[in-house]
């Protein structure tokens, strides 16, 4: 963990994390992901955004780098 902070009068928490040795940009870019394998990871992606969110957690920036 990098940091976290507090803001709108401590009602929101925010945590930065560090950068994972490795990114869905980096996989997707070194070898093209087949259709099944895109299918995978886009519910994958769905069925942990859906956790986060029933706990009150959002992220805050969604994209192949941060993934």
């Amino acid at each position: 963990m990098i940091d976290t902070w507090k803001e709108n009068d401590n009602q929101t928490l925010y945590i930065q994390l560090e950068k994972c040795p490795s990114d869905l940009t980096g996989i997707v870019t070194k070898d093209p992901l087949s259709e099944t394998e895109i299918i995978k990871v886009l519910k994958d992606l769905t069925k942990t955004l859906v956790d986060l969110h029933s706990k009150n957690i959002a992220h805050i920036d969604i994209k192949p780098g941060n993934l």
